[in-house]
Parts: C-alpha cells; sequence; structure tokens
C-alpha cells in the first residue's frame, strides 16, 4: 500500500537548510565597499586559493574593483600583494578568453559578455597609470592576445560604452590588435547611423584610434559627417569629450586640413563652454586647430578671453602649447602675449629654471614668430635654453636656432654650441637625427653662418658642418635627382627606359622618406635647382611676378597677419593661414612645336596663373594621363600632388598629349620649345622630383624655373614686417570690373577672359598643313583606345635621338 506511512518517501527526513552563501562577485562588491583596499585584497587572495576555478563574473568584478581602488589612491606599501593577485587574474582570464571561442568548455567559465572583455582592458589600462606597481604595457601581451580574439566575433554586440572602455584600454597598453580595431570601426558606424554613440564612448574610441595611429579613414569621415555629436540633445557633452574628439581628428589628419566644417561645429560647441574648460583643455583646443596651419575666428578670440587672467595656472607644457598654437596661425594677441611674457619673467612658477628644454624652445619660437618686442625675455629664454641644451631634441634645435637668430639672440658661444652637437652626431645617424630638414638643418645652417665667421676655428667649423650637410643630404639628393632627369638617356627599348625612370623615382622616394626630407629651404633649393639644371632666372621673371602680384590684389581668400585684429573674417568659419601649401601660386607660360612627318602643332600659352589644386580637370582623359606621367613623391606627410608646381607641368603635359593624339604616327613625334615657370615660394623636393620627370620626358624642351615671394624666409615663416599680405587658396571668381584695372596695369588683362579650367579646355593648338580641324576632333572623340603613355614614350626615343644628334 503506498500512503503517507508505508511510502518509501516517508523513511526519509528532510535536510536542514543552511543559509545560502553569496556569489562571490557579490561578495567582492560588499567587501570594497565595506572594506579598505588592504582587506579586499587580502579576500581576492583567499578566494583565488580556495577557488582557482573562479568564474569570469568574479574575476571580473575584483579586477574593477581593485583598479578603482588604485585609481582612487592605492597606498605604495599594497603594490608587491596587489601586483600578485594581478598574475593570479590575468592567468586565470586570460584561460577564460582563451576557451571562449572553443568548443570544448573550461570548469567554472560562465557566460563571457562584452563587458567582461571590456572590463578587463579598462582595468589593466588604469592599472598601468598608478606609477607605484610599476606596470608596462609588454607585460599584458599573454593577456591581450587571447581577449582580442574573443573580443572580435562578439563585436557586433558591444554598445557605445563597452566598445569605448576596451579600445580605450588597448590603446593604453599599447596592445593594438589591427583586426579588433578594423570590426569595432565598422560596430562605430553601426552606433553612429543609430544615434546610440556620442560623448564620452565617442571621444574615447577616436582618441583610441589616434593614439595607436591607426588613420581608419572611413571611420573619421564617418563620424565628420555627423557634427551632431557636439550636441548635447542625445548625449552629454563636456569640455573633454569636445577637445579629445577634435585632437584625434587633428592628430591623424593634421596636415590636410580635411574636416573644416566638422571643426566648425566643434568650435561652436565650445566657445559657450569654455568656462568650464580646464587649462590643459583650452591649450589642447587650440592646438587641434593650430597643428592644421587652420584658425577659427571666435574660438581663438574667445580662448585668449578666457587665458588672460589665467596664465599662471597654466602649467609648462600647457603654456608652451598654447604659445606655440597663436603662433603657428599668427594670431598676436597684444594683452595675452604681455601676461606670459611676465609670467614667463616674474611668475610664482619659476618658469625659467623649471621649464623643460623642449617646453622653452617652443616659447622663445612662439614669441620670436609673433615679433615680440622684449628684449629682456628674449635674453632670458635664450640663456634658459643655453643652460639645457644638451637635453633638445634635433627637430627642436633646428627651431631653437630659427627663434635665436630670429631673436638677435645667437651669439657666437651658442652658435659654437650648436655646431658642436650636430658635428658630434654619427655619421650614420647625422641626416635621420636632423631629419624634416626645413626644420633641422637648413634652420641650423641658416642661423649659424653669421656667429661663425669671426675667427679661423669658427669658420672651420662652419665649414666642417656644411661639409656634414652635404655629405649626409644635399649630395647624395643631388645624385638621386640628376639619375632621374637622365634615366631616358640610356639606349635600349622605350618600355624599359620608362621602366627605369619609375625604379628611379621610387629610390628616391624612398631616400626622401626614410629622411623625413620634405625642402632644403631658399638657398639649397635654389642651388639643387642649379646643378639639376632648372634654375634659369632672367628678364621674363618681372611679367611672371607682376602677374603674381596682381593675382594677391585681387583674391577675396587673401590673408594678413593682421586679420585677426580688424575682424575681417567671418568669425564663424575655419581658415588655413600660414604658408600652407595651398598658399602657393604659379606663373607659367610656354611656346613649343610638337612635330611629326608632314606637320607641325604649334603649343603657346603666353601666361597665366595657377594655384593649387587639380581636382576640377580629373574627368579630362589626357589630364589623367598626365597626371600618370608626373608622380608626386608619396613618401611625405601629406599629399603634394596638388601643389601648383605640379599643375603647372600637368598643364603643359595634358596640352601636348592631347595635341598628339592627333597625329597619325605618334611614334615619330617630337616635343621641342620653352616652359617657364615661376613659383612664389621655393619648391619642396616632391615638386622639384616631378620637374626632373618633365625633363627626362621631354628631353628637347628647355625648362625656366625660377621663384620669389617668401623666398627670403626659412620655415617656419614669420609673417612679413608691416603685415604684408599674402594669398590664399584656390583661384576664385573675382569681380573682373574691379579687377581690370590691376590687371591692365600689370599687363596680364587675358587672365581675366576666363576661369582657369575652362582656359584650358579652350586651348586650341595652331595645326600645320597634314593636320585638319577633323582629324583633332576625331582624334581626341576616341582617346580612350589612345594610349598617351605609349605617345610620350615614343616622343621620349625621339627627344633622345635629337638630343644625341
Amino acid at each position: 500500500m503506498v500512503d503517507g506511512h508505508g511510502s518509501l518517501y516517508g523513511n526519509f527526513k528532510p535536510a536542514v537548510r543552511l543559509p545560502s552563501r553569496p556569489a562571490p562577485h557579490l561578495a567582492f562588491v560588499q567587501a570594497y565597499e565595506q572594506g579598505d583596499l588592504v582587506d579586499f585584497i587580502r579576500m581576492v587572495q583567499k578566494s583565488l586559493k580556495e577557488e582557482p576555478e573562479m568564474g569570469v563574473v568574479s574575476a571580473t568584478t575584483a579586477l574593477h574593483r581593485l583598479a578603482r581602488g588604485w585609481s582612487a589612491g592605492g597606498g605604495a606599501e599594497l603594490a608587491s600583494a596587489t601586483v600578485d593577485v594581478l598574475v593570479l587574474l590575468s592567468h586565470r582570464l586570460a584561460d577564460i578568453f582563451r576557451y571562449a571561442n572553443s568548443p570544448s568548455s573550461l570548469p567554472g567559465l560562465g557566460e563571457l559578455q562584452p563587458r567582461h572583455i571590456a572590463i578587463t582592458a579598462w582595468s589593466f589600462a588604469t592599472l598601468q597609470r598608478c606609477p607605484a606597481l610599476k606596470l608596462r604595457g609588454e607585460h599584458f601581451t599573454a593577456l591581450f592576445r587571447p581577449l582580442a580574439e574573443a573580443a572580435v566575433p562578439r563585436i557586433p554586440d558591444f554598445d557605445g560604452q563597452s566598445l569605448g572602455n576596451l579600445l580605450w584600454g588597448c590603446a593604453v597598453t599599447r596592445q593594438v590588435n589591427r583586426r579588433l580595431f578594423y570590426v569595432a570601426s565598422r560596430r562605430t558606424r553601426e552606433l553612429l547611423a543609430s544615434q546610440d554613440l556620442g560623448g564620452q564612448n565617442l571621444s574615447n574610441i577616436l582618441w583610441s584610434f589616434s593614439q595607436v595611429r591607426l588613420p581608419n579613414h572611413a571611420l573619421f569621415q564617418e563620424v565628420a559627417r555627423h557634427p551632431g555629436v557636439f550636441d548635447d540633445h542625445a548625449h552629454k557633452v563636456s569640455s573633454q569629450h569636445i577637445t579629445n574628439i577634435l585632437w584625434a581628428f587633428s592628430r591623424i589628419h593634421g596636415k590636410l586640413g580635411m574636416f573644416r566644417s566638422f571643426f566648425d561645429a566643434g568650435a561652436e560647441a565650445a566657445i559657450p563652454k569654455l568656462g568650464t574648460f580646464k587649462t590643459q583643455e583650452l591649450a589642447n583646443l587650440l592646438w587641434t586647430f593650430a597643428n592644421q596651419t587652420m584658425y577659427h575666428e571666435g574660438l581663438f578670440a574667445a580662448v585668449a578671453e578666457h587665458a588672460k587672467g589665467r596664465i599662471a595656472e597654466f602649467d609648462n607644457f600647457d603654456l608652451s602649447q598654447l604659445l606655440w598654437s597663436f603662433a603657428k596661425v599668427w594670431w598676436r594677441d597684444a594683452n595675452l602675449l604681455g601676461e606670459a611674457a611676465q609670467d614667463m619673467l616674474f611668475g610664482p612658477k619659476n618658469r625659467l629654471k623649471r621649464m623643460c628644454a623642449q617646453d622653452l624652445g617652443c616659447v622663445l619660437w612662439a614669441f620670436a614668430m609673433l615679433q615680440w618686442p622684449d628684449e629682456a625675455l628674449f635674453q632670458a629664454l635664450a640663456q634658459a635654453v643655453r643652460e639645457q641644451f644638451g637635453t633638445l631634441k634635433p627637430l627642436d634645435i633646428g627651431n631653437v636656432a630659427w627663434a635665436l637668430a630670429m631673436s638677435n639672440q645667437m651669439d657666437v658661444s651658442t652658435a659654437r654650441m650648436i655646431a658642436d652637437h650636430a658635428l658630434r652626431q654619427p655619421g650614420d645617424s647625422f641626416g635621420h637625427d636632423f631629419g624634416a630638414t626645413a626644420e633641422g638643418w637648413v634652420h641650423v645652417l641658416s642661423g649659424l653662418e653669421g656667429p661663425l665667421s669671426g675667427t679661423v676655428e669658427d669658420a672651420e667649423k662652419w665649414e666642417a658642418l656644411k661639409a656634414r650637410f652635404n655629405q649626409a643630404i644635399f649630395a647624395p639628393l643631388c645624385e638621386k635627382l640628376q639619375r632621374l632627369r637622365c634615366v631616358t638617356e640610356a639606349e635600349g627599348d622605350t618600355a624599359h627606359r620608362m621602366m627605369d625612370m619609375r625604379q628611379e623615382l621610387g629610390l628616391v622616394e624612398a631616400w626622401v622618406g626614410d629622411l623625413q626630407l620634405e625642402h632644403l629651404g631658399p638657398e639649397y633649393s635654389e642651388l639643387l635647382a642649379s646643378r639639376c639644371g632648372l634654375w634659369r632666372p632672367g628678364d621674363w621673371t618681372t611679367g611672371a611676378r607682376n602677374a603674381l602680384e596682381a593675382f594677391e590684389q585681387t583674391s577675396s581668400q587673401c590673408t594678413s597677419p593682421e586679420r585677426m585684429q580688424d575682424g575681417a573674417q567671418q568669425r564663424g568659419k575655419s581658415y588655413r593661414v600660414g604658408l600652407h601649401q595651398s598658399k602657393v601660386l604659379a606663373w607659367l607660360a610656354y611656346d613649343l612645336q610638337l612635330r611629326s612627318h608632314g606637320s607641325k602643332a604649334e603649343l603657346s600659352e603666353p601666361g597665366q596663373v595657377v594655384s593649387y589644386g587639380r581636382a576640377e580637370r580629373d574627368f579630362c582623359p589626357h589630364w589623367q594621363a598626365a597626371e600618370k606621367l608626373l608622380l608626386p613623391l608619396a613618401s611625405t606627410s601629406h599629399s603634394r600632388g596638388g601643389h601648383a608646381e605640379r599643375v603647372a607641368m600637368l598643364q603643359v603635359f595634358a596640352h601636348a598629349l592631347r595635341c598628339a593624339a592627333g597625329h597619325a604616327g605618334p611614334e615619330d613625334v617630337e616635343l621641342t620649345g620653352d616652359v617657364w615657370l615661376f613659383v612664389s615660394h621655393w619648391p619642396c623636393i616632391s615638386c622639384l622630383a616631378v620637374l626632373c620627370q618633365a625633363t627626362a620626358l621631354a628631353r628637347s624642351v628647355r625648362f625656366h624655373l625660377c621663384w620669389d615671394g617668401f623666398a627670403s624666409h626659412s620655415e617656419p615663416h614669420a609673417p612679413p614686417v608691416n603685415g604684408e599680405p599674402w594669398t590664399a587658396a584656390a583661384l576664385d571668381h573675382r569681380d573682373r570690373a574691379a579687377c581690370g584695372a590691376v590687371y591692365a596695369e600689370a599687363g596680364i588683362q587675358h587672365l581675366l577672359e576666363a576661369r582657369e579650367e575652362d582656359r584650358f579646355e579652350e586651348i586650341r593648338c595652331r595645326v600645320g598643313v597634314a593636320l585638319c580641324d577633323a582629324t583633332e576632333t576625331s582624334a581626341v572623340e576616341g582617346a580612350g583606345a589612345w594610349d598617351p603613355l605609349v605617345t610620350v614614350s615614343n616622343a621620349i626615343s625621339c627627344n633622345c635621338r635629337s638630343t644625341r644628334d
């Protein structure tokens, strides 16, 4: 019988219920909130010994509370015990991440969530920032490798906070997994599209990409399409968020100035919040603009006002960065500079004694750049820099040499010190240590020539300095460019000679990129152009100079160093200033003949002003062919394909290719004549390489090169005395009636006949008897089947035969 008394179950008595033990992670939380860090560390140690197979929730909770405790100010006496706990936790977490994507199970694993991965990365990065622990990024390699592998397939499940913390932790610890960052960029764009990302999380993500130098163009371009990220509507945006977002953009794309409208939005969002900005954030905010040689009228004026009266609050680095940023864009606020000068001389922080050499060099450079009239300040800064000269980096030495020379503080003893330092550099690293020549070697040479001319010993140092520069930089560059321009003289198949030219260009590009060489300054650029047979000044430069001056006077984008004081610019828009590449102009004229059997074409241009940029002509097949022939150097800090010198040469070659397309026998084409090119600034190395390619391709053409304008100044460019204006970026649509008198006086009325791009399309060569209009028209229409590279290659053969004959 089965009933309540005779059943099997009746023989068992219920067990006594024990009080439930809280989950380990909850115990960690309670211990952290109720005790001190010492008790918490002991509890974690005990738990790891009793439960070596700790789950992911407990392990990450313990790690997170440990990081929070140390970030709040843990005692140095706990460092050893903390490191012991971190070793055990890192081993356990590495096993968890390693098995996370494996079909086999790990005892006590638990379900791995995105927040666990993010907490791990954030915690170790936070602990690394605690000096007492003496942790370094390489200590975490064995942990972050499996962490990244576990994170990649789970990235689609990450929210903005987890994604930001994960990437921030990887960036701080320098544990960069490119695959992880790539999939994270895709997830970032998805979150942006759904408006689920902004504020702190977005700034963490962008900061991380910038910190590890991963210029993910798709990510930054997508963020730039969302200027609303600076609004407070969906996400709270603080001063730190604005600064970090703009800092990330500027650090990655600092030489390009690609995202002006996005920076305008950031500036407009920052201005009403400047009262909440820390001094460090004020300095960083201005740096993000100045690093791109760009300024925003309203922002710079507002920051200058907020900085006044607070100069003493800036630490040494932030003050040097603030002054550098103002000077970089020629923003000269007399009251602010006066306060900064007094603080440097008499301030409570005794900056002249406590500033590092690099910061002192930046301050000296800034005051020299802005032509501040304070002899006592320059003397004090110069003396402070001399006392720490041995700690300066090579590029800082170049800037200091320029600033000392500009402020008339380059005495003989300082010149000897700089010369001795440069001559002590090892021979194999001499050029590399003074890379970015315009900011290093050229400044040193230009600043030391006068002071080292007094005694025989000083003159010997000067000659030794020039000899080292010639050996390390100038002579190798001359040799490489001369080989580039002469490579097509060799015998052999035309295609092989074209390939040889490409190989020589590749060698130049690799060498220039390795040395970070951008240009040589006015004197050595002229000498280099002379060695390459390009420098040919003459009477023709008068008309060219008049044309550039007339263009300058009528340009609606003309700027001057005094522009900030009179409020001439719109306060809500960013501008590129300084001598940026977009401000260099070229004057081009040519008189060429294109000959073949039974026909002759005249290519003539009496003179036109050529500005920066070429995108409007990309549709033209002849222009595209010329682009493939005259390649810029790709190993420089920014694209130099749109420099005015190259654009001018592209016009010549595109015109020649257009005419050559009409010849029935392109293998017999020969190009002869003269090309004149006058530039408002000495050319960079890339443009000199383009001109050498042009001479190699058209060996029977005489090239006449000369320049002026800022050629008397070395980089960095001080504003001309009395604020002389100079032209800005692109050829604009000017008021022809207002410009007519100026152009007539300069004798260049024909420049008003049409816009530059229209003029190029309207150019028609004067063709000889054998070429009729129908032939030319049919050839242009059939340009898709015509190979311009073959045409030019065959023209090279004719030019080379003509030269040898």
